[in-house]
């Protein structure tokens, strides 16, 4: 088993670090030079705005306020990666590779704390540790990429191992300061964090360097204010924990459902957003609708909200439905929505 090393979210400890990892040139050093290429590809297996989303970019305001590389509020003050979630425990547990961003020399890991949501922990649980299950790369004298919150006990590279860009890593979990299943992904050069989508240092602002992403990896990269990300129907009043747990995915439900319920999971929600729910019956008629305003003191990282609709003969006949789910929101150059559409089967 390779020695387990402490990282922290911030990792205020590279020097240390790279201090007990000497690499000898041309012993441990990528082929091509990290500096020389300055970019990076996904350090994820997954289709962005399919089955992983971007809810918390990098803050890229070095002040007391936060804002991401776009000027918008996808961050919180602070925050020194870019977040790739997927969209549940299920996910999860069926796996969803990390892979090195470019290729380079492993620093360090760590592979023995569990997946579990950082506030069912006591504070001491996570000191030094929040970053959780993690690995740091090496890529060169100057830069290193840090991955955070991996699923306990998937880590499949070692020590001082020399990696290419791609190599799988490990898996997504939920290990230290972790709220939600997820890739915390890290950049930093000469041990400050870069923004990869803007070359820039968020301790100073300045440039240190073009854009990170490759561009097949900066196509697949959008920006996306808001993400309806998880959806579909129960039976039952569903329950946020358990929709994240990943127990509402069945596409049918058993007769008799007297209340039909439509529920949603959403990135990125602001006050005075609205949200405009229709049913769809089997026939293809619209058979409820639902509107609301959100009335938020500020903007949300992840909302979740359910629906519930009673059918007025007192249960819903057989047959498929969909849910039709529509956010709206009024911006100064116009009327932006987002969409997202789930069916069911009754049997």
């Amino acid at each position: 088993m390779p020695k387990k090393l402490i990282l922290i979210a911030g990792l205020p400890v590279f020097v240390a670090l790279a201090a007990a990892l000497p690499i000898k040139a041309g012993a441990g050093q990528p082929d091509i030079p990290f500096a020389e290429n300055k970019s990076i590809s996904l350090p994820i297996d997954c289709t962005p705005g399919t089955d992983c989303w971007l809810p918390n970019y990098v803050d890229a305001d070095p002040g007391a306020g936060a804002s991401d590389y776009t000027g918008g509020v996808r961050t919180y003050d602070g925050h020194k990666g870019v977040d790739f979630a997927i969209r549940d425990r299920r996910a999860m547990a069926r796996g969803v590779s990390v892979l090195a961003a470019a290729a380079g020399v492993v620093m360090a890991i760590r592979d023995d704390m569990p997946d579990i949501n950082f506030k069912l922990l006591k504070p001491k649980a996570l000191k030094g540790k929040e970053c959780g299950n993690a690995v740091v790369v090496r890529h060169d004298a100057d830069w290193r990429t840090q991955y955070c919150h991996m699923r306990e006990g998937s880590i499949r590279v070692r020590k001082g191992q020399r990696i290419k860009a791609g190599t799988r890593l490990g898996l997504v979990g939920l290990s230290g300061k972790s709220e939600f299943p997820h890739l915390h992904f890290m950049i930093f050069y000469k041990g400050v964090q870069v923004d990869p989508f803007t070359g820039r240092s968020i301790k100073t602002g300045d440039k240190v360097g073009p854009p990170l992403w490759q561009a097949a990896a900066r196509a697949r990269l959008p920006y996306r204010a808001t993400n309806i990300y998880h959806a579909g129907f129960s039976a039952e009043k569903p329950r946020f924990i358990a929709a994240r747990r990943g127990d509402y995915r069945s596409d049918k439900l058993a007769s008799p459902v007297k209340t039909l319920f439509v529920w949603m999971d959403i990135f990125g929600i602001h006050n005075a957003d609205r949200l405009t729910l229709r049913l769809f019956g089997p026939d293809g008629t619209q058979q409820a609708e639902r509107r609301v305003n959100m009335k938020l003191k500020k903007p949300r990282a992840r909302q979740f909200l359910q629906f519930g609709f009673k059918h007025p003969r007192g249960t819903w006949p057989a047959g498929a439905y969909r849910g039709e789910m529509i956010l709206s929101r009024q911006l100064s150059d116009g009327l932006k929505t987002y969409r997202a559409s789930r069916r069911v089967t009754i049997n």
